[in-house]
């Protein structure tokens, strides 16, 4: 297990350096390949795509990665130096579903937000605020996902995968890379 996890952290200390430098790129003007936020290649183990919003870079997982359980999903994203996705605003929203929406093999994917005590929150233990239903929901479950068939509406879903196939959103702040955080000794 320890080889295992060492190589996903090799692969995605790779992918944090990588997304810095292209952010380098791009704010030096040098624009000099097509795609300066594609998931380099030492990331394509585990994530498919990714996209830019004017805040954040999102990266879906591929299917079935690791049977990815809603835990698994937060120690993948926790790896990558980035969390689960968390929709604060509708905004946010948007640009997610317009994302997803040009997979169509994705039907539900894990995003930040877990229930403890009747409260929902996200990793770091802020509260979440900002919630767009699917119609019954939430009912038991104690985590989020968004579903291909509510328009990608929040539901709540079981944080143990019962053999679903949810994928996971991983969401990197784009002021971190644009700050002076030093990613060299990982």
């Amino acid at each position: 297990m320890l080889a295992v996890t060492a190589s996903f952290l090799l692969v995605f200390c790779c992918t944090v350096l990588d997304a810095q430098n292209a952010l380098e790129t791009v704010e030096a003007g040098k624009d000099d390949h097509e795609d300066p936020y594609k998931i380099p290649t030492s990331a394509n183990i585990v994530f498919d795509f990714s996209a830019m919003s004017k805040n954040a870079v999102y990266l879906l997982s591929k299917p079935s990665v690791f049977n990815a359980d809603y835990n698994i999903s937060v120690a993948v994203c926790d790896l990558l130096i980035t969390y689960l996705a968390e929709i604060r605003h509708a905004e946010s929203l948007k640009f997610i579903a317009s994302f997803l929406d040009t997979f169509p093999d994705v039907t539900k994917v894990y995003i930040g937000g877990k229930r403890t005590n009747k409260k929902w929150a996200y990793g770091t233990g802020e509260e979440v605020q900002f919630f767009d239903w699917a119609k019954g929901s939430p009912k038991q479950e104690n985590c989020i996902v968004l579903t291909k068939a509510t328009g990608w509406k929040m539901e709540d879903y079981s944080c143990t995968l019962k053999g679903g196939d949810p994928r996971f959103l991983c969401e990197l702040n784009i002021a971190l890379l644009a700050s002076d955080a030093d990613f060299s000794d990982l």
